[in-house]
């Protein structure tokens, strides 16, 4: 977080603060926000499940919620799970969990109502081979 600040210090407003925190425990009271928004971040989380109830619990009743992701063709994301069993050394790291597009919109609709699906970025050939970047636009109940 520092090297960001130092980096943008002009491009940021001059008030408010910075927190730095996890997902998974966020330190605010229930229904303080309007909007919430996680943009290639669950993927990269140790718990996507308790992230997105804790957004949940965060967010005001009717708030939305925006969430994007880069989502891999459902053959390469089942290929990647099963090469990284047979080869754990394989693994990533820093991408404890996988997505496709139906196994996230599954996910994200267990905690809130998907209004839009926007496609942001996909390759028009070879689109099976590569992955697509979605913005799903949510509603808490």
């Amino acid at each position: 977080m520092n090297l960001f600040k130092e980096r943008y210090k002009e491009e940021l407003p001059q008030k408010g603060y910075f927190l730095t925190t996890t997902a998974e425990s966020l330190p605010f009271v229930k229904d303080m926000f309007d909007v919430c928004i996680c943009v290639n971040a669950l993927d990269h989380m140790h718990s996507p499940e308790i992230a997105l109830k804790e957004i949940k619990r965060v967010l005001k009743p009717k708030g939305f919620f925006l969430v994007g992701l880069f989502c891999r063709p459902y053959l390469l994301a089942i290929l990647k799970k099963v090469g990284e069993m047979v080869f754990p050394f394989c693994k990533e790291k820093a991408h404890p969990y996988e997505f496709y597009l139906s196994s996230m919109e599954n996910f994200v609709k267990t905690f809130f109502e998907i209004k839009l699906k926007i496609c942001t970025h996909y390759r028009k050939r070879n689109r099976t081979l590569h992955r697509e970047d979605w913005m799903f636009v949510c509603k808490n109940a």
